[in-house]
């Protein structure tokens, strides 16, 4: 039976970009996962992100739009998504298609090997430097307390549905949820393999005001704590026996 697929797509005024990303992923998975839904956030959008999903919903049965009221951030949408998930594997795809379509096929290609997917770019110095300073402290950071020898914690990561619904109950709302869940998983004897992606350039945004830094800096050092220190919390809760798990296979690129 082939593998199926949820795709989560969270979008804040992602209006210019919200209908690419979708229709470059269903081409991304046209000839490789044929049974799929996409589950579109509109995360309190203030331009026409709303309509367009609610166009893209009417044009496919296979389209679900969830409306937020007011942002409720990246992993509060995930954690959303995941407890809506229908499919074996879900998997979250930026509403701002950054995320490059060959990559997407090859991230499909992987799916249902193993229990994880993760990625980690192959063209990070078309991201600020500032984002690239920030995502390598962030990785640096929860690879060192962890011990976990995984290139990049926050990228687009396809998980298997029933294993990343136990390990939702801790995960945060914010910059740092989906490496709570992938330090959990993992730790847990969940095997995965990790595929390089190009990204597409974005546009500028005011995703690093001094602000959101200084939220992000918290994070990271909760997070870090939490590892360190709360090993238990960081257990996946009644976890199943796991038969000669692989951590580490083969890395895959685009």
């Amino acid at each position: 039976m082939p593998n199926s697929l949820t795709l989560i797509v969270p979008a804040l005024n992602e209006a210019p970009h919200l209908a690419r990303t979708v229709f470059e992923a269903e081409e991304a998975m046209s000839d490789l996962i044929h049974d799929y839904e996409i589950l579109i956030f509109n995360d309190g959008s203030t331009d026409a992100t709303g309509q367009i999903a609610a166009i893209l919903a009417g044009q496919n049965p296979r389209v679900r739009v969830f409306h937020h009221d007011r942002p409720r951030g990246l992993g509060y949408c995930y954690k959303a998504g995941v407890r809506h998930a229908s499919k074996e594997h879900v998997l979250l795809v930026p509403g701002d298609n950054e995320l490059r379509q060959d990559s997407l096929h090859a991230i499909c290609q992987q799916v249902g090997h193993t229990d994880i997917v993760l990625t980690y770019s192959l063209n990070p110095e078309i991201r600020p430097k500032s984002r690239q300073t920030i995502s390598q402290l962030f990785s640096w950071i929860v690879r060192s307390a962890s011990n976990l020898p995984v290139r990049y914690f926050n990228g687009p990561v396809a998980h298997r549905t029933h294993m990343v619904k136990r390990a939702l109950e801790y995960a945060s709302d914010g910059f740092t949820y989906q490496a709570e869940i992938l330090v959990r998983m993992i730790q847990s004897g969940a095997s995965y393999v990790e595929v390089g992606m190009y990204l597409n350039a974005r546009p500028k945004t005011s995703a690093f005001r001094l602000s959101n830094v200084f939220s992000v800096g918290v994070g990271i050092l909760k997070l870090a704590y939490r590892i360190r220190c709360q090993k238990n919390v960081l257990s996946l809760p009644s976890p199943q026996p796991v038969q000669n798990p692989v951590h580490r296979l083969r890395t895959y690129e685009a």
